[in-house]
């Protein structure tokens, strides 16, 4: 018996498998919805925070200008560290 018919013949393979394909399907939810979220950047998360949950309001606004404030700093340097592991 092949070792990929023994594991989807017996019942732990058979849960195995399930389990791997539900959390495929979680994280698919979960980068979905996490597209939602980035699409306008700090212009539309206290909109779709509201929408979901209007207590995260003030947490989305404060995490949006976090980001606009470490994105300033953080994508120059990420630039710079690109160009030295290519080499140039």
């Amino acid at each position: 018996m092949a070792p990929a018919q023994a594991l989807i013949s017996s019942p732990i393979g058979v849960l195995a498998v399930l389990a791997a394909v539900a959390a495929f399907f979680f994280l698919l939810a979960q980068v979905s919805k996490a597209k939602l979220f980035n699409i306008g950047a700090a212009a539309s998360a206290p909109i779709v925070a509201a929408h979901h949950r209007p207590n995260l309001v003030p947490a989305s606004i404060l995490l949006a200008l976090l980001g606009y404030a470490l994105g300033n700093y953080l994508a120059p340097l990420t630039g710079h560290l690109a160009r030295i592991a290519v080499g140039q």
